[in-house]
């Protein structure tokens, strides 16, 4: 796995990956990127839990269940086991150290970076989603005011009168002002939505894959060296 989170975390840090778009379920599908984060965030944290109460349950069971697994060997031999007694004796207390082992290995793996990583980039999200809504309701006003300047320029163009014309002509360069201000604030909320998406999220989505590379391969091999120290102890 942390080849394949090695290969992930090269492609999210491609910087033309990412491009924004403009269509209007930009927002519903950041939302729902959110959600699927605190899903996979929720499922990793589960995984290992289960591992470790797994592993915690054979290891209990092995110091129990498994022939005379508490007595070191002296105290086998003042009990006077016979030999094969004390060859499945020997093989349950092997079981019993691996599983402990294993279980010590599990304790010690630190996830903290990955969840660290989920939780930078939930923040982000979050980010992202409330600068979208402002750029959506910028868009809105903008709208709107093109809507207003459209009837009014029509209204104007049928009135006689031009004290009545020039009062609305005063209007209409009034909403006409307050376009380019909403035009220059919605260009602005658009800019930090590209920004925010194509540099703080994409960044924050390939450390998530950094550090679940680096967390397997942690892994991987302190498995390997608890499976070399018990392989040792069999073949001798």
């Amino acid at each position: 796995m942390s080849k394949c989170h090695e290969i992930q975390y090269l492609i999210m840090s491609e910087k033309s990956l990412f491009k924004p778009h403009e269509k209007d379920n930009a927002r519903t599908a950041t939302v729902k990127l959110q959600t699927e984060l605190q899903n996979w965030c929720a499922a990793f944290t589960s995984y290992l839990c289960s591992q470790k109460s797994y592993i915690k349950s054979l290891h209990e069971w092995s110091r129990h269940s498994l022939p005379s697994s508490y007595f070191e060997e002296g105290e086998r031999s003042k009990k006077g086991e016979n030999s094969e007694k004390g060859e499945n004796t020997e093989k349950g207390n092997k079981c019993t150290r691996l599983l402990g082992d294993w279980l010590a290995c599990l304790e010690k793996l630190e996830d903290k970076e990955v969840s660290k990583a989920m939780g930078e980039f939930d923040k982000e999200l979050k980010r992202l989603r409330e600068e979208q809504n402002k750029e959506q309701e910028r868009k809105k006003k903008v709208d709107k005011l093109n809507e207003d300047i459209l009837e009014e320029t029509l209204k104007s163009t049928k009135k006689k009168n031009e004290k009545k014309n020039k009062k609305k002509e005063e209007e209409l360069n009034g909403l006409k002002k307050r376009l380019e201000n909403e035009k220059k604030a919605y260009k602005t909320s658009k800019t930090n939505t590209q920004k925010i998406v194509t540099n703080v999220i994409q960044e924050r989505f390939a450390l998530i894959f950094k550090s679940l590379a680096e967390f397997t391969t942690k892994a991987s091999q302190d498995y390997a060296e608890v499976a070399r120290k018990h392989n040792t102890e069999i073949a001798s």
